[in-house]
């Protein structure tokens, strides 16, 4: 069973949940939802899909995800930060991805950190955000992880609701997980 989720930061709680099979690609609920204009989607990396990148931009919708590496994009410009003691801090490139008829312009911010030599590369539709808060956003979407993660060691499989029929045996019937 997977679990796709879309949750109200503010609010903590979820206000979308889908449950489907295993084998269901985490692409499913973001062809699914339409939020209201000025929203802001944060999305793990299994959710790059430039057609639904330009129709949630076309929505005015901003999305923030992390980017998968090896996605084919063309440069259009790009600005590297360095820190006072001679570190780069962060890239930011507006960059243009472009697949058969799609043609999505998008911004492609890497993260550096003090303490490690890794990067962290988000990607968006928003060229306005300060970087500090397209990375701040992205960590938000932890949120939603750290409840099913609380969900899961609070509350035995049976008390999920799903679409699929099982029979149980233990209770002499059917029940849906």
């Amino acid at each position: 069973m997977k679990v796709h989720t879309v949750m109200k930061f503010h609010v903590g709680v979820p206000m979308v949940v889908q449950l489907t099979s295993a084998t269901t690609h985490d692409q499913y609920l973001l062809k699914e939802v339409h939020l209201p204009k000025d929203a802001t989607l944060t999305m793990n990396r299994e959710y790059v899909d430039y057609a639904q990148f330009q129709r949630l931009t076309e929505e005015g919708i901003c999305y923030v995800t992390k980017m998968k590496k090896p996605l084919i994009y063309r440069e259009l410009s790009s600005v590297t930060y360095v820190s006072p003691d001679g570190l780069v801090t962060h890239t930011d490139k507006k960059i243009v991805f472009e697949k058969g008829e799609i043609r999505h312009k998008a911004r492609r911010v890497e993260l550096w950190s003090n303490n490690s030599h890794k990067s962290v590369v988000l990607l968006t539709n928003n060229f306005e955000f300060e970087v500090r808060d397209l990375e701040n956003i992205y960590k938000r979407r932890w949120a939603i992880e750290s409840l099913y993660k609380q969900l899961k060691q609070n509350f035995s499989l049976h008390f999920f609701y799903g679409n699929s029929v099982h029979t149980d045996t233990n209770m002499g019937g059917l029940s849906r997980y």
